[in-house]
């Protein structure tokens, strides 16, 4: 099941199926309550999140107030730019109902990247093209 969701998010599409497995395997199930908040604007994130199950709600605060960003449900990748890029939140992410997730830590994506090197330049090549767009 794991596999499948990371066959088709984004980030991961590229990579062959042995550098999925790479990604999988550094994986750990999380949950979370309704309510419960994944991380906070302007914080670290401690993950990037690829959801297994349930909706989360992402909203940023703005001079304005607060405004919903977007909802995201299973097989949505959250956090990865922040943490990739090794930036605080840009918004806030928390659990619109119970949400079973997978979690892919700090680090275990640096100790991913040590090891495998050309995963790294997938995901710049992954990232590139979301901007470019």
């Amino acid at each position: 099941m794991k596999t499948n969701f990371i066959q088709n998010a984004p980030l991961f599409s590229s990579l062959s199926p042995e550098e999925q497995q790479v990604i999988g395997d550094g994986m750990q199930t999380q949950t979370f309550a309704k309510g419960e908040t994944l991380f906070s604007q302007g914080q670290p994130v401690p993950a990037l999140y690829l959801i297994k199950s349930g909706w989360v709600r992402l909203s940023r605060k703005s001079d304005s107030g607060h405004e919903m960003v977007a909802n995201l449900g299973p097989g949505s990748l959250l956090g990865e730019m922040d943490v990739l890029l090794g930036h605080a939140a840009s918004g806030t992410a928390y659990a619109v109902s119970e949400i079973s997730l997978w979690a892919l830590s700090q680090a275990a994506i640096t100790e991913i990247l040590t090891s495998h090197p050309t995963i790294g330049l997938r995901f710049s090549a992954a990232l590139g093209r979301r901007v470019m767009l």
